[in-house]
């Protein structure tokens, strides 16, 4: 299964839609995508990047670092990245977010590119002016560019609440709510069929990585080994409805 990218045809289409409308010239898009752990976001959008073919950041979050750590691997990301011409001019370091999202500003090409930034509520939680932050940046600095910004979190209430009425992103962002592989999926991604095939969606729920794993290991017993072993009545964490991402509300994006 390593390397497989299956479904989310329709996520990978809207994305790319909004990509392409940078071609004509339009100022910078921002898209959020939430979704529980292990959903699949940022696999998504790795996928969407490499078949994108223009320069991109992924950027990365890392839960419990300190807002300055968090900046100077920002600022090296960035320096590592294709998006700048000469990365000598992305500073080591900087003040704060403020200070990064210009360097960020400067070294944006003037053809379409991506920046995504990955567990942002973690962001958040680091400075309580992140988002602050990244409004003014996106305002002043980011918007006039032909940049398509995606932010990612599986903090589903704090993303949400990012594009909220009185919150910085309110009508700057589209929202995209990712849930989990459908049945074909998943019978797809573990090349299986028939009755193996609902076992193992069953069982894993249609989350993408361990929870894929842990159905194609159950899907290998027989039918009614599946069911005297207790795999059956088991289901991934976060696959039952406590786990189920909401639907798609009023603001998320139409293809």
């Amino acid at each position: 299964m390593a390397g497989i990218f299956v479904g989310r045809t329709a996520e990978l289409a809207l994305l790319q839609k909004r990509l392409d409308r940078l071609q004509t010239g339009r100022a910078g898009l921002v898209v959020t995508i939430r979704g529980r752990r292990q959903v699949g976001k940022s696999r998504l959008v790795q996928e969407f990047c490499n078949r994108a073919e223009v320069p991109y950041l992924f950027y990365t979050a890392t839960k419990g670092a300190s807002s300055t750590e968090a900046i100077s691997t920002f600022l090296a990301e960035l320096r590592d990245s294709p998006l700048p011409t000469s990365p000598d001019l992305v500073p080591i370091s900087a003040g704060g977010w403020p200070d990064a999202f210009r360097s960020l500003a400067s070294v944006l090409p003037d053809v379409p590119s991506v920046v995504v930034i990955d567990e942002v509520p973690w962001l958040a939680e680091q400075d309580v002016l992140f988002h602050g932050a990244l409004q003014t940046a996106w305002d002043r600095l980011l918007s006039t560019k032909p940049v398509l910004f995606l932010l990612l979190g599986s903090d589903v209430h704090m993303i949400e609440r990012l594009t909220a009425y009185d919150r910085p992103f309110f009508g700057r962002a589209d929202a995209l709510v990712l849930g989990p592989l459908n049945p074909a999926e998943t019978a797809r991604a573990l090349d299986l069929s028939g009755a193996d095939a609902i076992d193992a969606h069953l069982i894993c729920g249609g989350l993408p990585g361990s929870g894929l794993a842990t159905g194609q290991a159950a899907a290998g017993l027989p039918r009614r080994g599946v069911r005297r072993s207790g795999l059956g009545r088991l289901q991934h964490p976060g696959s039952g409805a406590a786990g189920r991402v909401p639907r798609a509300g009023p603001s998320t994006p139409r293809p």
